[in-house]
């Protein structure tokens, strides 16, 4: 049986920088579950993630009724299937989640998000200025982080 897998809280949050994307948990109003993928940008310096999507929608009614969500990025990983095994790492993180309402912040956090997922691409100011408006920005104040890694051996 494998040995103890979790890690430090240190490691949790490189395993959250370095992530492509990562898993919304959320509880519906009617207090079913929902988990949508997402992309994300983690600012350490605030111990928050943001996070976009359209002004209005499921995931806002779910905020909106319960701000207490988790999320979970999952590092590189590899089935061994000779091993019947995984090769992983993974961080859970629990925190609330809240709708940015100040505009400078709302405009502030998108370009970070274009920033990190368009590096390099000119034309970033102008495709952040034109989806501004039809776009609504979450912070997840990160309360919580766990990880674990399991090596495949």
């Amino acid at each position: 049986m494998a040995g103890n897998r979790f890690l430090d809280e240190r490691e949790a949050y490189r395993i959250l920088a370095e992530g492509e994307y990562g898993f919304l948990s959320l509880v519906t109003p009617e207090g079913g579950p929902y988990g949508i993928p997402l992309n994300y940008v983690w600012l350490p310096e605030e111990r928050c993630v943001f996070f976009h999507c359209a002004k209005s929608g499921r995931k806002l009614d779910c905020i909106r009724a319960r701000q207490e969500v988790c999320f979970t990025v999952v590092g590189p990983a590899r089935v061994i299937p000779e091993r019947y095994n995984t090769r992983y790492e993974s961080a859970v993180f629990t925190g609330t989640a809240s709708i940015v309402t100040d505009p400078a912040e709302k405009r502030e956090k998108l370009d970070l998000l274009a920033r990190r997922y368009s590096p390099g691409d000119p034309r970033r100011e102008e495709v952040v200025e034109k989806y501004l408006p039809a776009v609504c920005i979450c912070k997840l104040a990160v309360r919580t982080a766990s990880a674990k890694r399991n090596p495949g051996d």
